[in-house]
């Protein structure tokens, strides 16, 4: 049983829906937004870890304890395929280049109205997207925004027990803005 997350401190009170499977991550299949827009009220720490994306609480970010901790937002999306993906758009990390952030702001309006092609451009840094016609209308499932964050995660959320004494991990120290 999981416990609930609760996104008023870095995800939501809700219950897992079993049946409904988020990936997190960027995918090379066609793609589209959804047209919500509730993940722009929203900047959650997020780690790529062991293969893995995890949610972090701001509370253990804050501590500098976690590597590869980055500040994202995290939009929903749907593959071509009709399955569910969560994207994070990470921002950039002090002294990077702002161009793979920057290039989101081209790429989000047009995925929201039709099916994308995403693709990364190294030598720019940045992603780039091409039109993929011909794909069917995407059917979207009933799910609040806070549902996507829990079922993509899942089990993977880096927490907070105040009650006991943090771990040291191995650490790739970084700055990261601060939460406003």
């Amino acid at each position: 049983m999981r416990t609930p997350i609760d996104l008023d401190h870095f995800s939501v009170k809700c219950s897992p829906l079993p049946s409904t499977k988020i990936t997190v991550g960027i995918v090379k299949k066609p793609i589209r937004f959804a047209p919500s827009g509730d993940e722009v009220n929203h900047d959650f720490y997020v780690s790529y870890f062991e293969d893995k994306w995890w949610l972090v609480h701001p509370g253990l970010a804050e501590r500098e304890l976690v590597p590869n901790l980055l500040l994202a937002k995290l939009y929903p999306a749907i593959r071509s395929d009709g399955g569910l993906v969560l994207i994070p758009v990470t921002y950039p990390n002090h002294g990077e280049p702002e161009t793979w952030f920057n290039a989101w702001s081209e790429i989000i309006p047009v995925a929201r109205q039709q099916w994308i092609q995403l693709k990364s451009n190294k030598p720019l840094g940045r992603h780039e997207f091409e039109d993929a016609p011909g794909l069917p209308k995407p059917r979207w499932p009933d799910l609040s925004y806070r549902d996507w964050v829990v079922q993509a995660f899942g089990d993977n959320v880096m927490g907070v027990d105040w009650s006991r004494p943090v771990a040291q991990m191995a650490v790739q120290r970084i700055r990261i803005p601060k939460r406003q």
